[in-house]
């Protein structure tokens, strides 16, 4: 065999520490990591970030230290000093306070903070924390991407040097991050002669590399570590590495996240063709380098027991094959494109992907071949025999030992009813001047009233912002000032408002969000019992909940269900990749909201990651179901039904292809037919990123049947990237006149920003012969 031989040169980050005040950290410490995005993805649950790589690292070493995560996407300067008190008033309280915050202020343009203002903010954070007796270690801001010369790092340069005078004056420590990086990238482009992103997955936010460098820099230059504590602490990356080497569908290696899955092999030839350069050889350039001594053996050993030791031959059946594909034009991606972005979607230790084989099986019978002869011709040079074992397990998975379109290469053809232009129909509730405004939820009041909340300033961002409609949704008036101080201060992300009717027939309203400071573990709820005049807070419930519960549903009992999300790893399942694999909860309050059962998990799928429910009753009242949002984005939406008032459910199961979207709400029109609104995320739909809704029976939606056809209800004027499908979370109200009101975040003109939009329609208004458009 010719081993693969990664070379044990460590990137050690050993710049000198620009300050004089290092101090060694020590068991009984609290550390709270201030920052943006890059510190809350650090610090993400069960994810390799540098937060994480450092707790690790002290627990090698024998250092107990706590830690508080106040990382928050989107974040400045200035709203980390609107929530400094929150470091502060922490329990326990910090011991040492980390400040990683400038990208954001420059990178953000015209919504960031201009250097005087950021130094005036950074000022009072430090001068507030250190008052406390809280020692602050400062990051400098890493690039923003990784191109030195660009004019954003060019105006980052000031805000740096400003960051190392500070640490100076204030007596504070410094990691200097934006060096450590610039040098790592530079040693990169020169070794390799490339120019991709090497440290981060989009030029700002880092992977596991990156990661890797921020953890080693704050542990040498921010904690002091030395050369014992750091190879002890290298032993723990090491363990990442194998850790996230044996996740399946984790994303390949040059995309970032440096994983080594089942489906590496191809991905490693793809880029090493590309490159010029044999498989071995790519690997020992792309990741030597950044990978301790420690790290290289664990990884090396891991790369031989998945099977990536090739021989002489195998590595010129490689090469045969690349010439083979280059003399006859044949394109690269051909086996690859099966799957979404660059994923090889049948070598995976889960088979392929979703709806399995439909890729190879497609390309087969164009050859007139099986699939598992297309597989064994094409393929056989890179195929180990587990590999190819795991391939046909995969193709003979459907229980009806049928087939179906990858759902990557469905489309939806229902018909199309187009409102999203029509103006008369629509009312703007919050301008993107006043904003930007995001995930808006809706409740109707017992005396007709309509309120609508939302989250504001950044996608998931900081609550606040509520609107009244007393005329069914024609005309809005804002009520911010009706809802306690602390809804604005506390609260945050995709807030939710429901009426609950208690047993004895009181109604009250209630709106949750997540506790900004606990995210993810407590969820803040506030009251109303005089038809949303005044509001008071209520005790915080201790559910895991990524986001606040998105379905509500009254039990026949008079008791009151309600459902939501949380990552698996909260209680520890058994899961294929931690990162994001969520199940779907319940509980129930027999109180009308005052008190709550426990969360029961109602609904989980393996290699799924379901989230945001919404809740329905059959039109016999016998049955429930759940729609639920498949948050890969590589699958069909899901759902389950329980005919026993949700004690049990059955296993989730796919919708039909015209419901595949996020955030499902909907409404029974009085025909009895569904109204279902969602962001439509159908790969080759012709409205994908648009804010729709469903229209059929219940019967459609239990037994997979496509529907009747589609609603375009607002037009969101972002065609490219993420942002094209970053609206749809809604509201959805049926009026007592038959109108169904559905209000949601979109952007409603080609210049602007986010604004809060509602629109107006009934279903007997829609003429099939004269408004139904085919699909495209």
């Amino acid at each position: 065999m010719n081993k693969i031989i990664l070379s044990t040169l460590a990137c050690v980050v050993a710049l000198a520490c620009a300050t004089s005040f290092a101090a060694t950290i020590k068991s009984g410490d609290t550390i709270a990591w201030l920052g943006d995005s890059i510190t809350f993805l650090g610090g993400f649950p069960n994810r390799p970030g540098y937060v994480n790589l450092c707790e690790n690292a002290f627990k090698a070493n024998g250092i107990e230290v706590k830690m508080h995560r106040f990382g928050v996407s989107g974040h400045k300067s200035t709203q980390m000093l609107d929530r400094v008190e929150q470091v502060i008033n922490a329990e326990p309280k910090p011991t040492w306070m980390t400040l990683s915050c400038g990208v954001n202020d420059v990178w953000h343009g015209e919504r960031g903070v201009a250097l005087p203002q950021y130094k005036e903010n950074i000022t009072k954070i430090i001068d507030k924390v250190q008052a406390a007796g809280i020692q602050v270690v400062i990051f400098t801001a890493t690039m923003i991407q990784e191109d030195v010369d660009n004019d954003l790092n060019k105006k980052l340069v000031a805000y740096n040097d400003f960051l190392r005078e500070i640490a100076k004056e204030k007596g504070c420590v410094l990691a200097d991050m934006n060096q450590a990086m610039q040098k790592q990238v530079a040693d990169y482009r020169t070794r390799t002669g490339l120019t991709d992103n090497f440290l981060t997955g989009d030029g700002v936010h880092m992977n596991f590399l990156g990661d890797v460098m921020m953890a080693r820099t704050v542990l040498k230059e921010g904690f002091a570590f030395t050369d014992a504590e750091m190879k002890k602490a290298e032993e723990t990356i090491g363990k990442e590495i194998v850790r996230i080497n044996t996740c399946p569908g984790s994303r390949p290696v040059y995309t970032g996240d440096a994983c080594i899955s089942g489906r590496l092999y191809l991905d490693i030839v793809e880029n090493a063709v590309a490159d010029k350069f044999m498989p071995s050889e790519y690997i020992r350039r792309r990741f030597a380098p950044i990978l301790s001594e420690t790290a290289t053996e664990v990884f090396q050993k891991n790369i031989e027991k998945n099977g990536f030791d090739f021989t002489d031959a195998e590595e010129k059946a490689v090469a045969d094959e690349n010439k083979r594909v280059k003399e006859q034009n044949l394109p690269w991606r051909w086996y690859i494109d099966m799957s979404h972005g660059d994923e090889a979607a049948f070598i995976d230790k889960v088979g392929l992907d979703i709806n399995l084989h439909y890729g190879v099986s497609k390309r087969a019978k164009e050859a007139g071949l099986t699939p598992e002869e297309f597989m064994s011709k094409n393929f056989g040079a890179v195929l180990n025999a587990e590999m190819e074992k795991l391939y046909k397990d995969a193709c003979y998975l459907r229980t009806d030992g049928g087939t179906v379109p990858h759902p990557r290469l469905e489309t939806v053809d229902l018909p199309i009813w187009d409102i999203s232009e029509n103006t008369e129909r629509q009312t703007v509730v919050a301008k993107d001047t006043e904003g930007p405004h995001f995930q808006a939820a809706t409740a109707r009041a017992d005396d007709g009233t309509i309120y609508a909340v939302w989250s504001w300033k950044n996608h998931g961002g900081p609550c606040g912002p509520m609107a009244m409609s007393k005329d069914g949704g024609k005309t809005w008036t804002r009520v911010d000032e009706r809802l306690p101080e602390v809804y604005a201060k506390k609260f945050t992300n995709c807030p939710v408002i429901y009426r609950i009717v208690a047993p004895d027939g009181k109604a009250r309203l209630f709106i949750m969000a997540n506790l900004e400071r606990k995210r993810s573990e407590y969820l803040g709820i506030l009251m109303s019992e005089d038809n949303g005049l005044t509001w008071v807070e209520r005790p915080s419930e201790k559910w895991a909940c990524w986001n606040p519960p998105t379905a509500l549903l009254p039990l026949k009992d008079g008791s009151t269900a309600i459902f939501g999300q949380r990552l698996q790893a909260h209680i520890k399942n058994d899961i294929d990749r931690p990162t994001d694999d969520q199940e779907i909860w319940m509980s129930i309050t027999k109180d009308g909201g005052l008190t709550w059962s426990p969360q029961r998990t109602v609904a989980k799928a393996k290699f799924k990651n379901l989230c945001e429910p919404f809740a329905f009753r059959s039109d016999d009242g016998k049955e429930i179901g759940l729609l639920i949002r498949e948050n890969r984005h590589t699958a069909r939406s899901m759902m389950c039904f329980s005919r026993d008032e949700g004690k049990t459910w059955t296993e989730p199961i796919d919708t039909c292809r015209g419901l595949t979207g996020d955030r499902h709400q909907g409404v029974r029109a009085p025909d009895g037919r569904w109204v279902i609104t969602y962001r439509d995320i159908c790969n080759n739909s012709p409205t994908f990123g648009q804010y729709m809704a469903w229209v059929g029976t219940y019967d459609d939606i239990r037994n997979g049947r496509p529907g009747q056809f589609r609603i375009h209800l607002l037009h969101h004027r972002i065609s490219e990237g993420w942002a094209m499908r970053d609206t749809g979370y809604s509201g959805v109200e049926l009026l007592p006149d038959g109108t169904i009101l559905c209000t949601t975040y979109t952007q409603h003109t080609p210049e602007g920003g986010r604004s809060i939009v509602a629109t107006r329609f009934k279903l007997d208004e829609c003429d099939p012969k004269r408004d139904l458009k085919p699909a495209q």
